[in-house]
């Protein structure tokens, strides 16, 4: 946590930067933990790739019920 009560985001940032020009084109990036509301839009602007699509899947959303998928389309 930053000393101003934010989340410390610094570790996110380093792997969307390190990951940035390895990523094929066209994938989706998907945030797989409960991460701060935005958090999808700052990657998408560290990665600075609009051929990639960055979305969020908290975890939330398996503990609440919702159907496993089988795959990822």
């Amino acid at each position: 946590m930053g000393k101003d009560g934010t989340a410390d985001l610094s570790a996110v940032d380093a792997v969307v930067n390190e990951v940035r020009g390895e990523l094929p084109l066209g994938c989706v990036v998907v945030n797989k933990s409960t991460v701060p509301q935005g958090t999808a839009m700052r990657m998408q602007e560290l990665l600075a790739r609009p051929d990639v699509a960055v979305v969020s899947n908290p975890g939330f959303l398996r503990a609440c019920g919702v159907p496993k998928v089988s795959r990822v389309v």
